[in-house]
């Protein structure tokens, strides 16, 4: 009887169903002797015209008479399967094994007829093995001949004859002469008839139950029994399929399970935080040339939206091109201009930190402003005109007006700039009363008079004033 524990093996329970410690009086021949249990309760005898079945199942007995001319059995199939005591024994052995099965599978008791079918085409399966083990002996004796002359082994070079004149060895032989070459001929059959019962054996096998598996499917008395246990086998398939299926599923690493997840935190991390420049780079609809929407590349789409969905992408842009204007308009003759006594932020050099996000450029005195303010404008007015127009085109240049005009409109640059200009005049009227500088008010009057004051051509002021 089968037994409804795992199977034994040698390998800790830790390691998974069917590995658990070997139990006393279990080891690899355990599965035999289960076998020949089973089969020392079958009964086989052959009559002239019957073939009577005996077995045990599920502690039940059942008994099968099968007529040859049912089945039908006759001529050199009879002679060969049922032959004698020992074939008809072992061929009612495998028909009993035959049945047994087909119930286990099934599931329900196998009818008369069903059992006789199935002993035909048992038959037609054992008929077929004796016949490769025929053909195979044949072959071999083939063999052997051929190559009597030169005592040829299998897999082997031919040696000199004089080593055949001793058997089984020179040393200490047993025959010599004739005899021992006798002796050696009939090794060298042997040897090849097994050699080809190997290697015919899985060919002649794979024949006999395929033929066997057709006939039972095709003959009406064992269609019905082959349709249960294909659906038997098909649920049992299913079942270990999702079974399959739902260990990989509780087996699967964490960072699997998490890399799937859109709202985890590492997925989040991955996409750069809606700023990084790989947003669309695994998506073929974006890189791929053929979506070409005419109007501009989409590789400058892509940037525009990156940008637009992106704050500190914006802060970036504006701020390196206030650093390259202050870097170009720091090399003209208004350079002086940042180091005048009078400014309020004298001693600013161009390296100390002028370039800052637009947030921080809005915040300090008035003066600040207004000179980042002149600066920019110094800068931007150095461009050509082809130049100009040439840096227009550039998807860079698309990119960050738009991002420009989509953060900051032209009124809010006019309302800061004015309110900029009359924080700038309150506090040089206001440094005008304190300061009492006489040059600053021979430099006033002049200007009153429309005149050009002799002490400010040598004045950084009076220079910024002129330009």
């Amino acid at each position: 009887m089968t037994s409804s524990q795992p199977p034994p093996g040698g390998f800790p329970p830790s390691m998974g169903p069917g590995a658990r410690p070997m139990q006393p009086g279990e080891g690899p021949d355990s599965l035999l002797r289960e076998i020949s249990a089973v089969r020392s309760h079958y009964n086989v005898h052959i009559r002239p015209d019957a073939i009577e079945l005996g077995y045990e199942l599920k502690g039940q007995q059942r008994h099968f008479n099968l007529p040859f001319d049912n089945i039908p059995v006759g001529g050199w199939t009879k002679s060969l399967c049922y032959g004698g005591p020992n074939a008809a024994t072992i061929s009612g052995t495998l028909l009993i094994d035959m049945i047994r099965g087909c119930e286990n599978m099934s599931g329900r008791r196998v009818t008369q007829e069903e059992a006789e079918g199935l002993a035909f085409y048992g038959s037609r399966r054992m008929l077929t093995m004796y016949f490769g083990q025929i053909t195979a002996i044949g072959l071999g004796a083939g063999s052997a001949w051929w190559t009597r002359k030169e005592f040829k082994f299998p897999f082997m070079k031919p040696k000199p004859l004089e080593r055949y004149d001793s058997f089984p060895m020179r040393v200490f032989p047993i025959l010599k002469g004739g005899a021992a070459r006798v002796m050696w001929q009939v090794t060298r059959f042997n040897v090849y008839c097994a050699l080809w019962l190997f290697l015919s054996n899985p060919f002649f096998r794979s024949i006999a139950d395929t033929r066997m598996t057709v006939g039972l499917y095709a003959d009406r008395r064992t269609h019905d029994l082959t349709q249960s246990i294909k659906g038997k086998m098909d649920r049992l398939r299913s079942n270990r399929a999702s079974q399959a299926a739902e260990g990989v599923r509780a087996g699967q690493p964490p960072q699997q399970t998490s890399s799937q997840d859109e709202a985890s935190p590492t997925a989040f991390d991955d996409s750069q935080s809606y700023g990084g420049q790989n947003d669309y780079a695994g998506d073929g609809t974006f890189t791929d040339g053929n979506t070409d929407t005419g109007l501009i590349s989409d590789s400058a789409m892509q940037r525009r939206q990156t940008q637009q969905a992106s704050p500190n992408s914006w802060s970036k842009a504006q701020s390196r091109g206030s650093r390259e204007s202050f870097q170009q308009g720091g090399q003209d003759k208004s350079s002086d201009f940042f180091f005048d006594d009078a400014s309020p932020t004298a001693g600013n050099a161009p390296d100390m930190g002028i370039s800052q996000a637009p947030s921080n450029r809005r915040s300090g005195s008035a003066w600040g402003r207004h000179r980042r303010g002149e600066n920019e404008q110094s800068g931007s007015s150095r461009f050509t005109p082809s130049e100009r127009s040439s840096y227009s085109q550039s998807p860079d240049f698309e990119t960050k007006s738009d991002s420009f005009s989509f953060s900051k409109g032209e009124e809010d640059k006019r309302l800061a700039k004015d309110q900029a200009q009359k924080e700038f005049d309150a506090m040089l009227d206001r440094e005008r009363r304190e300061g009492g500088s006489d040059a600053y008010m021979r430099d006033m009057r002049a200007t009153e008079a429309g005149e050009e004051s002799n002490s400010s051509t040598d004045n950084a002021w009076g220079r910024r004033r002129r330009g």
